[in-house]
Formats: structure tokens, sequence, C-alpha cells
């Protein structure tokens, strides 16, 4: 019995520091979701392909949605632009809202929303917002790595399936708008 006690409490310690440990804390937020690629192709007015280059130092804003980075997205090639907005230029860089940041201690992320890399290639699926910034739509979904089989997500467990909801809609993206241009 004494050996089943010390079992016991040595996992739920251990459980404890690895909940105190983590540097990703994950928050729902009220987001507009997709069901699929064909959904999140249809409700979107802006879709581009760029590089994200840098954040704005410091990196949390604050907006009535809560705190984001504000990453600078340079366009390479504007896909779909049908409100003709006169920031959607190739080679124009536009301020992209994202819904991830430091605090200092941990990283904090709504709805599992992984930062783009420096650097690095993205197909985004953008909605204009009144502050002069881009949303990306359906928080994770409308952010699409370039780069094959990547999804850049935090999941919240084992069983979080959203990383394989994510992949079909980045298979579909690529293949209509970059592969199939």
């Amino acid at each position: 019995m004494k050996r089943f006690s010390l079992i016991a409490l040595s996992s739920i310690i251990c459980l404890l520091l690895l909940v105190a440990c983590s540097k990703v804390q994950i928050i729902s937020g009220k987001a507009e979701g997709f069901d699929s690629f064909v959904d999140l192709d249809a409700a979107t007015e802006i879709i581009v392909l760029g590089t994200k280059k840098s954040e704005e130092k410091p990196n949390i804003s604050r907006t009535e949605d809560g705190d984001i980075t504000t990453a600078n997205f340079k366009i390479d090639k504007v896909m779909k632009n049908e409100q003709a907005n006169a920031k959607i230029k190739e080679e124009n860089t536009i301020p992209i809202m994202e819904h991830s940041f430091s605090d200092g201690t941990k990283q904090i992320s709504y709805n599992g929303y992984k930062n783009m890399n420096e650097g690095e290639q993205y197909l985004l699926f953008l909605s204009p917002e009144q502050d002069g910034l881009y949303a990306i739509r359906g928080v994770t979904q409308g952010k699409v790595p370039v780069k094959e089989g990547e999804v850049q997500v935090y999941q919240e467990n084992d069983t979080d399936d959203s990383e394989k909801f994510l992949s079909k809609i980045f298979i579909e993206a690529r293949a209509k708008y970059i592969q199939g241009n």
C-alpha cells in the first residue's frame, strides 16, 4: 500500500511539474473556422504568397481580439485581391496579425496558432482589419507553409487532430495556388 501511495504521489508531482514547466499556453478563443479548403477559399478576398521578414519590437499589441504579434510580411505574388486593396501589391510589405506572443516566461497561443518563421515563405488567406492590419482567416487554417508536409501549430494534447485537419487543407491550398501556378 505504501509503495502504491508513493508511486501515485510521484506521478502527481511529475504531472504538476510538466504543467508548471510548459513553455506554451494555448488559449481557446472565438475564431471563424472553416470546414474545408473550399469554404476557406470561397470566403477569402485576399490571398498572397510571400515571406515573413520580421516582427515588430515590442511585439505585443493589444486588440479587441486579445494580444497579438505584428509581423512584417513581404508579398511575392498576389493570388487573389477581390476588393482591389491598394496595399496588396507584389513587393509591398504588409502588417499581419499573429495570434501568438511571448509574455517573457512562456509562449501564449490562441487556438494553437504558431507564429510564422522569419525568412520562410507562406501562402496567406487574409482579411483586412480596421486598424490597417491583416488577419489570417481561420487563425491556423489560413497560414499555409509553402514547404510540403509542414504544419505549424501547437497541439493541446496527443489526441488533438488539428494537425491532420490542417494538413488536408494545406495540401489542397498548395495544389491550387502553388503547384497550379
